[in-house]
């Protein structure tokens, strides 16, 4: 099988900020396939959107798909527990999403794939291990999307409260960058803590924030369940802020939707991701030409103008009554 390192990237016009692009081709599934599916955890919406993304794809297409997931976030010994556990039972093909911990797992995915086991990676490269597929997502249009929104939310400008989820995480550290450069130079962030993306962590944050910082106008937050914490102690305050979060958590669609405390979050199409892996999967198993790189296009910022559309989608993939769409992975896809 012929896999190059070619950029597969399809454009395609989004409909409330969740579907992806073009047709999909029917993976071979003569034999059964079996993939490994592995997150950092179950208890993180974005993670189990991904999951039933993932499961959607499989029933379509006939894969056998085990997802697992980690019971804590930080702790990356149970996934690598797992990967070792699908070398001994011969899987096909293994997705990996990292998470927090991409370098504690390269040793043992390298390890895979000297059994002759395919690598997919999601979303964040892993570092020294060449996956047999990357699929990625540039999150930093989205981002300063958001930047953008927040000075047209503060267009007298002000002073900005940032909730991040985990600083030095490559992933997060770049959504806060991108929504930096999206600002404009009279919103001056003020204060930048640190949560780990726990909701009480980032409530507590919130309240320091709002004592050091009176005349705060707005929050940011790189991530949404975090900034459920944030908004609690928001409406505990009475405080009337620009608010914008990251993720597009359904909980924070709602909260959008109803005009309620946030003002947008940035889309991260975790269905999508989940999907696009299991058609990758079926493919590379059944021997057939994938691009080394595949991307996800960017999706629209999320406002109260669109949430309502984009919690609808979610709610039909989730209940089976719709599938998400994925861009086309294929080598040959012209």
């Amino acid at each position: 099988m012929t896999r190059t390192a070619t950029a597969v990237v399809c454009a395609c016009a989004v409909a409330g900020g969740l579907a992806a692009c073009s047709a999909r081709g029917e993976a071979a599934t003569d034999a059964e396939i079996k993939v490994m599916y592995l997150l950092p955890t179950l208890n993180d919406e974005a993670y189990s959107r991904e999951a039933a993304g993932a499961r959607a794809e499989a029933d379509r297409l006939g894969v056998e798909v085990d997802v697992q997931a980690g019971p804590q976030r930080r702790d990356p010994s149970p996934i690598i527990a797992k990967v070792e556990d699908a070398i001994t039972q011969q899987f096909d093909v293994i997705v990996v999403d990292p998470g927090e911990y991409a370098a504690q797992l390269s040793p043992v995915l390298n390890k895979a794939e000297e059994a002759g086991i395919d690598v997919i990676s999601m979303i964040q490269e892993i570092p020294d291990l060449e996956p047999t597929v990357h699929i990625a997502y540039d999150e930093s249009a989205g981002y300063r999307a958001a930047g953008e929104y927040m000075g047209e939310l503060l267009p007298e400008g002000g002073e900005l409260g940032v909730i991040g989820c985990g600083i030095g995480n490559a992933q997060m550290d770049g959504r806060r960058s991108a929504f930096a450069d999206g600002l404009p130079a009279n919103i001056t962030q003020v204060q930048i803590g640190e949560t780990q993306c726990d909701p009480t962590k980032a409530r507590k944050l919130t309240e320091n924030m709002l004592t050091a910082h009176p005349e705060l106008a707005g929050i940011f937050s790189d991530t949404d369940i975090a900034l459920l914490g944030g908004i609690e102690a928001l409406r505990a305050a009475g405080a009337d802020l620009a608010v914008i979060g990251g993720d597009g958590q359904t909980a924070n669609l709602e909260l959008i939707s109803n005009g309620e405390i946030q003002d947008a979050s940035t889309s991260y199409p975790s269905e999508i991701f989940g999907a696009t892996a299991i058609q990758v999967a079926s493919r590379l198993a059944a021997d057939e030409d994938v691009a080394a790189l595949c991307e996800i296009p960017s999706q629209p910022l999320i406002t109260e103008d669109t949430a309502a559309q984009v919690l609808a989608l979610i709610e039909e993939i989730d209940a089976g009554s719709a599938q998400p769409e994925v861009p086309d992975c294929t080598e040959n896809h012209d």
